[in-house]
């Protein structure tokens, strides 16, 4: 697959200056971006919409009304003078629908609740695992959310020492990318072929019929997840996904995306076959072009979930349970981008960007 635009690299203008030392505390400033593509809207780039012209507000309630996926970004918060912010996204398992259960109110049920505890432990230092916790003990207990399952990939950044700590439990997950090339990829989670770990809500009327093995549900448990921690660089990028971009796009396509993005930004510099991150200051006009990368990665999953003649990561892997499939797979499909940058390069925060395609 090809990746190109048609952006050169920006003039190095427009500096952002600092403007306050303390700013020069942190190490490491992340700069957020997301996008996400319900399967019901099929027509690609159909109604394309950014928070740089509408509020974020407008754009995530749209999703909400259409897509089981779902995801947030935390805002920063401080603990003992050190900044932190937490990011997840969430793969409603639409296997539940064939109980009547709308899986989206679990999804984004547990992602608020994950959210709005994590930002309200201020003083506590709970990190966003003892969150998920929480919140999904209220989840259960909420006689709104009837049953439902999902996926979780949650991760918490740490602005002083640039640290990731990553939960992840599913088939969602996330991959690492350092100056051109695929750095980390988490380990995907399933049961059986398209039978994700998940967290779970089993519907009170159906307890009795699964205790006399009448129905089966597939429930996990936090502890069944991955844990993984890394120490990042400047110009690293952190990509989390759920499946609708894991099942069509080959790690090969992410990377070239990523690649092609960031270079065309001016966040990457490329000589001869050697990729390396500028070092200066980042102007505004480079970080508008970078943060596309979100939008880029869920354009390009959904061309190939629509296209039925292509082999695609979903396809190969039923072929392998010998089950006959070629193209992608239709899907909601959401795609969060984190990168970060050393506090010399980017001096003054840089606003998250959502983009609804």
């Amino acid at each position: 697959m090809s990746f190109s635009t048609c952006f050169t690299n920006p003039p190095l203008i427009n500096r952002f200056k600092a403007f306050s030392t303390e700013l020069f505390v942190r190490k490491y400033w992340p700069v957020i971006s997301a996008a996400s593509s319900p399967r019901k809207k099929a027509q690609i780039l159909e109604g394309l919409s950014s928070s740089l012209d509408s509020s974020w507000e407008i754009l995530e309630k749209g999703i909400r009304n259409t897509s089981q996926d779902s995801f947030f970004i935390s805002n920063t918060k401080e603990i003992k003078g050190k900044k932190e912010t937490a990011i997840g996204i969430f793969d409603g398992v639409g296997g539940w629908q064939s109980f009547s259960i709308d899986v989206k109110r679990f999804s984004w049920g547990l992602s608020d609740r994950i959210v709005k505890i994590y930002e309200n432990e201020v003083l506590r230092g709970d990190t966003v695992v003892d969150s998920l916790r929480k919140g999904f003990k209220e989840v259960l207990l909420d006689k709104n959310i009837i049953g439902g399952g999902t996926t979780v990939c949650l991760g918490q950044f740490y602005y002083d020492k640039g640290n990731i700590r990553v939960l992840n439990l599913g088939d969602s997950g996330y991959s690492i990318y350092r100056y051109g090339k695929l750095f980390f990829k988490s380990k995907i989670q399933s049961h059986f072929f398209n039978a994700p770990f998940q967290l779970s809500k089993i519907p009170l009327n159906d307890l009795e019929h699964n205790r006399n093995g009448e129905k089966t549900y597939i429930k996990n448990e936090i502890h069944d997840a991955d844990i993984y921690n890394h120490d990042l660089k400047h110009g690293d990028v952190i990509l989390f996904a759920t499946d609708g971009v894991l099942d069509n796009l080959f790690f090969e396509n992410i990377q070239t995306i990523i690649t092609e993005t960031l270079i065309n930004a001016g966040i990457w510099l490329k000589s001869g076959q050697n990729i390396s991150p500028y070092i200066g200051e980042i102007s505004k006009d480079q970080l508008l072009l970078a943060t596309q990368v979100s939008k880029h990665i869920v354009t390009f999953a959904k061309k190939n979930a629509q296209n039925t003649k292509i082999d695609t990561p979903f396809s190969n892997e039923a072929r392998k349970h010998r089950f006959f499939y070629q193209g992608g797979k239709p899907d909601d499909i959401t795609a969060l981008v984190l990168m970060v940058f050393s506090t010399s390069s980017l001096t003054i925060p840089f606003p998250r960007t959502l983009y609804y395609i």
